[in-house]
């Protein structure tokens, strides 16, 4: 579970009076913390000396307060990763 406080989710998704176009989009403010439920899985495969490969996948689902922002699109979030490491 990720939680954000009420700042970082108006940072992030809120919507200030001074950031809109008048009559464009109304204001947006979240006034409690959000709690943005995750599972992730994660894959390491050494491959030679200290080299490795490492998989990822995260999907995120939102808070319905930040849902509600005009900013946010989608109710989850998913993101891969796929990459190389070396050890020192």
């Amino acid at each position: 579970v990720i939680v954000k406080d009420n700042k970082l989710s108006n940072y992030y998704y809120g919507l200030r009076e001074s950031e809109t176009i008048a009559g464009s989009f109304p204001p947006y403010g979240i006034n409690s913390t959000t709690i943005n439920p995750y599972v992730k899985a994660s894959f390491e495969k050494k491959l030679v000396g200290d080299w490795s490969m490492y998989l990822s996948y995260q999907s995120m689902q939102f808070d319905s307060k930040i849902t509600d922002s005009i900013l946010v699109q989608d109710e989850q979030v998913n993101t891969r990763f796929i990459g190389v490491k070396y050890r020192f």
